[in-house]
């Protein structure tokens, strides 16, 4: 719909007329084609806006990129131009950022879907130490629905806790609903 709108732009020549109308039920479009998009957004002060955001979140609003600090130590002119446009996706990456930090420096792959046993990778953390983190061994299920996961981090032994989803036993985590009719 938004595209069909205009709101996302229009592209060259147009949209064919009778395909349009159809997907708008017979309404004329929000942005009349030859007009950009973005002109019905309300004007945004974003020197303002990067002081409200800053307070609210706690951190600096720096001019430049600062490669020596972890991403959520301070903000940055992108992050007011994110919150002005999609204010609910930016909120969202800042909790995400605040509780798993920068996770733009692992591979794709590792992001999107767990490792092999064996497999080995390498990152730059902050543009200048180097970490080797290879999977060493995953442990069973355990009755809380956990898995102990085994990682050597530059050749470092380290292991930790996770919650296996596809375990009959991680369901049991899940809490109950609230019984409307019971007190307390």
């Amino acid at each position: 719909m938004n595209f069909m709108n205009g709101k996302l732009g229009v592209p060259a020549g147009g949209f064919p007329e009778d395909f349009r109308q159809k997907v708008l039920k017979g309404q004329s479009p929000t942005v009349p084609d030859g007009t950009r998009p973005g002109v019905n957004m309300i004007s945004v002060n974003f020197e303002e806006e990067g002081k409200i955001i800053s307070d609210r979140i706690g951190v600096p609003l720096t001019k430049t990129l600062d490669t020596e600090k972890e991403v959520s130590d301070y903000l940055h002119h992108n992050d007011v131009i994110s919150h002005a446009l999609y204010p609910e996706v930016h909120r969202d990456f800042r909790q995400f950022i605040g509780k798993y930090s920068d996770t733009s420096i692992l591979p794709t792959p590792y992001f999107f879907s767990k490792m092999k046993v064996g497999e080995e990778f390498s990152i730059t953390h902050m543009g200048t130490r180097d970490v080797s983190i290879k999977l060493v061994a995953i442990g069973s299920t355990s009755d809380e629905g956990f898995k102990r996961v085994f990682f050597e981090v530059n050749n470092q032994a380290n292991s930790f806790d996770v919650i296996d989803r596809t375990s009959d036993s991680s369901f049991q985590l899940k809490r109950d609903k609230a019984d409307l009719k019971e007190k307390g």
